[in-house]
């Protein structure tokens, strides 16, 4: 219970300090969470930790989750149904793909292998945003080397990236309220430090939010569309963790002052 309530005051100070969900609270859920928080914290966003240890609260305050060479749990799937976008690298995807169906598609794990592979970025993956600070392709060496493909994608489901001559590297759409997004190559692996990563990064860790022109198939989590080309995202911070924020507080406040109490009794003889 103090572990929870200690996470979640953490997480409470974050979203008050940023003044809302949609400020860049992003978690990271696998693999090197010391090279994503870097570079995230230059994209000007915040990296939180998460795991199958994290609560259904822990993680509804976030924009996005970044799934990383890690299989999730229901929590995680909750997530997104109810609104949070899933970003997954390499064979992550299988988790959210092939085991649990969140998008219409199969996947041919270790498909290809060769460094400095290409990765071009469909239309619809720069309506999303990919592609913004990197150029519509880019390749990065031991980041852009193995490979899973996406085949017999549904039509709710759109093509977002590709490799060697048109097969399918990363997929999008809904599911449930939320989003998933699956970029199925390492982009996490070696040079996962360079700039070109950093510029990956800046693209990713506003795709559920920046689009103008989402692609129709694509929910835009906690977002109103107020017209064809603007979103104006919503600002209100999250009541449920601002309360446990609060209630923290009050925690504390109460402690210091029961300390000073009993310090009272200790300290001075009370006449009857």
């Amino acid at each position: 219970m103090k572990n929870t309530l200690l996470r979640g005051l953490i997480l409470g100070f974050a979203v008050a300090v940023s003044g809302s969900v949609n400020a860049g609270l992003i978690g990271i859920w696998g693999k090197k969470f010391d090279v994503w928080n870097t570079l995230l914290t230059n994209a000007g966003h915040t990296a939180v930790a998460v795991d199958i240890s994290s609560t259904p609260l822990e993680l509804s305050v976030l924009e996005q989750i970044w799934l990383i060479r890690a299989n999730g749990n229901k929590n995680l799937v909750d997530y997104v149904f109810n609104g949070g976008t899933l970003i997954t690298e390499w064979n992550a995807s299988t988790w959210a793909v092939t085991e649990n169906a969140m998008l219409d598609a199969t996947i041919r794990k270790y498909a290809y292998r060769k460094k400095d592979t290409t990765v071009t970025f469909t239309p619809e993956g720069q309506a999303l945003g990919l592609g913004g600070s990197l150029g519509a392709s880019y390749s990065n060496n031991g980041a852009t080397e193995y490979f899973e493909e996406f085949k017999n994608i549904g039509a709710n489901v759109d093509v977002i990236a590709t490799f060697n001559n048109g097969r399918v590297a990363g997929i999008s759409g809904a599911y449930g309220s939320g989003n998933v997004i699956s970029l199925g190559w390492d982009w996490q692996d070696v040079n996962a430090r360079d700039s070109k990563a950093q510029l990956f990064v800046n693209d990713v860790a506003g795709l559920s939010s920046k689009s103008n022109q989402p692609p129709k198939t694509f929910a835009i989590a906690n977002a109103q569309v107020t017209s064809p080309s603007v979103i104006t995202t919503n600002q209100v911070p999250e009541p449920s963790i601002i309360s446990l924020f609060a209630l923290g507080l009050l925690g504390v406040a109460s402690r210091r002052i029961k300390s000073r109490f009993d310090s009272k009794q200790n300290g001075f003889e009370f006449i009857q």
